[in-house]
């Protein structure tokens, strides 16, 4: 009988596979230190492939490639993440500056604008939520 704690064979495969990312991703961090450009954009190209559906990822590969001054791609990447997370503030950024490179100053601005409405609408939801908690009834 298995333990509470045991982890299915199904289930080691899975952590198996997130420590693998996970050293990857290492790899691939150690790779833009030393500048090996090259490495670093065919290790995050094979983890994409594998997982196309991560937006860290997807914002991590376009990274490389606006490193490397290809702005057309790494915008590419930058819009699949914003597609995957539309709400996170910091890939709709890095989609901007890629705009911002590529001289489309109205995509810029657009995500420049959704993040200010993004912080804005955070502040007023913090602001309600002190006042609830915070008022006598």
């Amino acid at each position: 009988m298995n333990s509470p704690d045991a982890v299915s064979d199904d289930e080691a495969e899975i952590l198996l596979s997130h420590e693998e990312m996970m050293v990857a991703i290492g790899e691939i961090c150690q790779l833009m230190k030393e500048a090996k450009l090259e490495e670093a954009l065919e290790g995050a190209s094979m983890l994409v492939e594998m997982l196309p559906d991560k937006p860290k990822l997807q914002a991590d590969l376009g990274g490389i490639l606006f490193r490397m001054g290809e702005y057309d791609s790494a915008e590419l990447h930058a819009s699949i993440a914003v597609d995957l997370d539309p709400g996170n503030a910091m890939i709709r950024h890095f989609r901007a500056m890629c705009s911002d490179k590529r001289q489309d100053y109205l995509c810029a601005q657009a995500d420049y604008q959704a993040i200010a409405l993004m912080s804005k609408h955070e502040h007023q939801k913090e602001a309600a939520h002190k006042i609830t908690h915070t008022c006598p009834r």
